[in-house]
């Protein structure tokens, strides 16, 4: 929770904007693998990879995401990623074998 504001990814994300405080955004967005729609398939990061709200993917993808934010953030530019499933480890977002493709964007503020 964000001093109170909300703990959903999509509260989070207005609190940081109105805030203007950078964050970076990750969305599933297939289709490599399945995912479903609505704010689990939907996290928000701090500019050093901490999971703020929101999750995609099982245990394994957090730290993936966590780099991967850290790393759009630093290159200021969003990028796409496959992050694998879980070995052995049904997951309720992936739908097969396949990777989830996860688009990773920083959201931020440039001072005029």
């Amino acid at each position: 929770m964000l001093n109170g504001i909300s703990d959903d990814p999509v509260g989070i994300a207005a609190a940081l904007i109105e805030r203007k405080k950078a964050f970076i955004v990750a969305l599933a967005i297939g289709p490599r693998g399945r995912a479903d729609a609505g704010t689990e398939a939907m996290a928000i990061f701090a500019v050093d990879g901490s999971l703020l709200a929101g999750r995609i993917g099982g245990p394994r993808a957090g730290p993936v995401l966590a780099q991967a934010a850290v790393d759009c953030f630093r290159q200021r530019a969003a990028a796409v990623i496959d992050v694998e499933p879980e070995a052995h480890v049904p997951d309720a977002f992936t739908a097969s074998d396949s990777a989830l493709r996860v688009y990773v964007e920083p959201v931020m503020w440039t001072v005029k």
